[in-house]
């Protein structure tokens, strides 16, 4: 039987952590209203975090789906950052907000899997280290087949030797 992990960000932070899943954000469509403009949206996402970096938009494809941004604040570590507003497309109303400087313990935990996994956790140093941990596979691999080859040969050597040609 194979069992199988979500990749889920909340399914997998309430798992490891012990934390709740958090409700996912949901826009309500208004019947007979269009959404809000592209730049509306966007000055209400700015005045929630105004001085912080935009760095994402993400765009929805249905009409319950919110317009999401990602900002990086100035206490933030990474090139993204982890700030998240969430909208609601039909009144520009602020749906989620995850702050990136105070993240709950599962996102705290979870935004440094992508710092390991890149190996952009450490200084210098640690990424020399990861460079060489992630080449080792591939040595591993090439010197495995040339001490397989080199055994073969001296296998078949010793049987020409053994078994004389009649």
């Amino acid at each position: 039987m194979i069992y199988c992990i979500s990749l889920d960000r909340t399914f997998a932070g309430g798992l490891l952590t012990f934390t709740p899943k958090l409700a996912e954000p949901v826009s309500k469509p208004i019947v007979g209203k269009q959404p809000l403009a592209f730049a509306d949206l966007l000055q209400r996402a700015e005045a929630v975090f105004p001085t912080a970096k935009l760095t994402d938009i993400y765009f929805s494809s249905k009409p319950e789906d919110p317009f999401n941004v990602g900002k990086k604040q100035s206490q933030e570590s990474g090139e993204h950052g982890n700030t998240q507003i969430s909208l609601a497309r039909f009144t520009g109303e602020v749906i989620q907000v995850k702050d990136g400087v105070k993240p709950s313990r599962a996102d705290a935990i979870l935004n440094q899997f992508g710092a390991a996994h890149f190996g952009t956790f450490g200084v210098t140093p640690t990424r020399i280290l990861y460079f060489f941990v992630g080449l080792a596979p591939t040595i591993l691999a090439i010197t495995g087949l040339t001490m397989f080859r080199f055994s073969r040969r001296a296998e078949l050597r010793k049987q020409k030797m053994v078994d004389p040609v009649i």
